[in-house]
């Protein structure tokens, strides 16, 4: 979907919303490439067109908000230096890039509960302090020096993040604070992270260790608990009849190298693919077309045939006409034939149904 389908689609909704879609889509129409500042100024008309952000007054997150993206419009600007002129994919990617790596937390109110990342909760003091996700893997963080500058040269002059060593004094640095934030501290890890086991990391290994409280066993815990399971040995495939031949030729000897399961459900078991469901029949359905039209070449063909012969019918018409029906849906079904019995069914019903009904009487003929 593009901008202009769906400034369309408001025009149905919100009107207004659409118009000011619409004039926001306009400003930057034309410009195909530009300075860094010239897009950073063109995002702003763009938003102040379109009605961003709004005549209300902000609230103080929604204020912060709008501070940070001003600044991040002043950093982008500040590209100028190095590209004078950029494309508008070229300076969406930019924007998107250094958004990712733009921290951002608004300052919130006194609540009794505060979730902080790392670099935020540092320095600061708590009533108690709970620090979770220290894993072996995952603290100390792993470096990321800047992939722009020579790592020898980050790592002589102690760029953040350039080395490993660095990394781990900072982490025990930061772990010693936190240790010393609260009168009440807890340190925890993950025992699996993406299904495999972890171990807690070794800035943590020198504090006592805390078992959580045993929680009290629930009845599904209970039942699990006494259960008793029967195994059954089934590792052997249905045998074949003495002078039969295996199915499947040398492809079994590939389906065994691939997955053994597979290669025993297709050639042992018979085991088929799941059945493709029958196609719409539908008034808007890709067959309703040549149904109707196959239905009443064949109906015509019949009703002159029985018009024209002396010998009164064998049938009633009510009865013929589900036999039509079923007759114009063979060709269009002829490899799902089986799978669309019920198909033809249902439709042979509801055209019982209708031939059923009280014949229609002509109460008045338009003149020509």
């Amino acid at each position: 979907m593009t901008l202009a389908d769906a400034v369309a689609a408001l025009d149905r909704r919100a009107p207004a919303l659409a118009a000011r879609w619409r004039k926001a889509s306009a400003v930057l129409e034309h410009q195909r490439a530009g300075s860094p500042r010239n897009w950073a100024d063109g995002w702003r008309l763009w938003l102040a067109a379109a009605g961003w952000p709004g005549p209300r007054t902000l609230d103080s997150a929604e204020y912060q908000a709008r501070e940070a993206w001003e600044r991040l419009l002043l950093q982008f600007s500040s590209l100028g230096t190095v590209a004078n002129r950029m494309s508008l994919s070229t300076a969406v990617d930019k924007l998107r890039a250094m958004s990712r790596e733009t921290l951002f937390q608004p300052e919130g109110s006194a609540a009794p509960i505060q979730i902080l990342g790392v670099l935020e909760a540092s320095g600061l003091a708590f009533d108690a302090l709970w620090v979770a996700g220290l894993a072996a893997d995952r603290w100390p963080p792993a470096p990321a020096p800047n992939p722009m500058l020579p790592i020898a040269w980050q790592r002589e002059r102690r760029i953040p993040r350039a080395n490993s060593s660095g990394e781990l004094a900072f982490a025990r640095a930061l772990t010693v604070g936190f240790a010393a934030a609260a009168t009440e501290v807890v340190f925890s890890s993950a025992s699996t992270v993406d299904d495999r086991a972890s171990s807690p990391s070794a800035l943590i290994a020198d504090y006592p260790q805390w078992s959580p409280p045993a929680l009290a066993p629930t009845w599904a815990r209970m039942i699990a608990a006494n259960q008793r399971l029967e195994s059954i040995a089934d590792d052997h495939a249905p045998r074949f009849s003495p002078g039969s031949v295996a199915p499947g030729g040398s492809h079994i000897i590939a389906a065994q190298s691939d997955c053994p399961f597979q290669a025993v459900a297709r050639h042992r078991l018979d085991a088929k693919p799941w059945p493709v469901p029958l196609g719409s029949l539908s008034p808007q359905g890709p067959h309703s077309g040549p149904l109707r039209a196959t239905t009443r070449r064949s109906f015509g063909s019949t009703a002159r045939a029985r018009r024209d012969s002396s010998n009164p019918p064998s049938k009633p018409r009510s009865e013929s006409f589900p036999q039509l029906v079923g007759a114009a849906c063979r060709p269009l079904f002829a490899p799902r034939k089986r799978r669309g019995s019920r198909a033809f069914c249902t439709l042979g019903s509801r055209s019982n149904a209708c031939a059923r009904r009280s014949r229609f009487k002509a109460s008045k003929r338009q003149q020509p």
